[in-house]
């Protein structure tokens, strides 16, 4: 049992799991944010009864 709590209690990444979140992470702050414009006016009215509610979108 203490084997197996020493093996919780020290995890280790391998380092080519490391380097695989940390590319992806990189790529991923590359994306472009892209604003949701309404599409139609029944999309426009329904968001702006959610903000005169309160609500941000």
């Amino acid at each position: 049992m203490h084997k197996h709590q020493n093996r919780i209690a020290e995890p280790k990444i391998p380092d080519d799991i490391a380097k695989a979140w940390a590319k992806w992470f990189e790529e991923v702050d590359r994306l472009e944010v892209m604003t949701n414009q309404p599409k139609s006016e029944y999309q426009q009215l329904l968001l702006n009864k959610y903000r005169q509610q309160g609500l941000e979108l």
